[in-house]
């Protein structure tokens, strides 16, 4: 009777992501599409695209934008829909904000909100692996994430896809620490911002390729066979 080999630990093969789709956009390219969906060419532009559910915890980032100071040139852009939007809203309503926090439809192209975007904001409570990260560096896009805490049922997935200070910032669960990471980066960001995007985007070619993710795959299997 032929034996059965066991493994001793799981392996992950973390997905890939479409490099040829979701890719850097020169200046003159975004501020073109800024403008053609009513967005301001010069500010700094915070993007969370998601289903809009408790668990993606958006009302953080919402909150957020309410303690930056008033001369601020951060802006607030949430793509998508769901049961939370009109919380969102009427959020946007209470605390004023209707200046500084723009809303807009679920698309088929989120390239485009990627490419008008300074930063991608992954605010979710709950998210075992948003492909909306890979997404949004391959743009170039550095990403703020936060930490996972067990403890208060943070659960995801961000540290084995954000490298803390080289392609985004991992920072406690909450609008306050989001904020405070917000106005840090509003004041080094024409210094930071460049350095950020060419790391995001070389991670996922390094790391992310679909045509990795399937070598990575074989081998896997292979060694389940041999």
């Amino acid at each position: 009777m032929q034996s059965i080999k066991t493994r001793n630990q799981v392996m992950i093969v973390q997905p890939g992501v479409d490099l040829t789709r979701f890719k850097p956009v020169d200046k003159m390219r975004r501020q073109a599409i800024r403008h053609s969906i009513g967005l301001p060419s010069k500010d700094i532009i915070g993007l969370c695209l998601a289903r809009l559910v408790p668990q993606k915890g958006i009302d953080n980032a919402v909150i957020a934008m309410s303690k930056l100071p008033a001369d601020s040139r951060w802006k607030l852009c949430i793509v998508g829909d769901g049961p939370e939007e009109l919380l969102l809203r009427r959020l946007v309503e209470k605390l004023n904000l209707s200046h500084r926090v723009y809303f807009f439809p679920p698309t088929s192209e989120p390239e485009i909100f990627y490419a008008v975007a300074d930063v991608f904001l992954m605010v979710s409570k709950y998210e075992p692996f948003g492909q909306t990260l890979l997404e949004a560096q391959a743009t170039g896009l550095p990403v703020v994430g936060f930490i996972r805490d067990d403890k208060n049922d943070i659960f995801n997935a961000n540290s084995e896809v954000i490298i803390n200070g080289e392609t985004g910032w991992l920072i406690p669960y909450g609008f306050e620490s989001l904020s405070q990471l917000l106005i840090s980066i509003e004041s080094q960001f024409s210094q930071s911002e460049l350095v950020y995007k060419i790391n995001a985007r070389a991670l996922m070619e390094s790391n992310h390729r679909w045509d990795r993710f399937c070598e990575k795959l074989i081998i896997e299997f292979k060694a389940l066979n041999a």
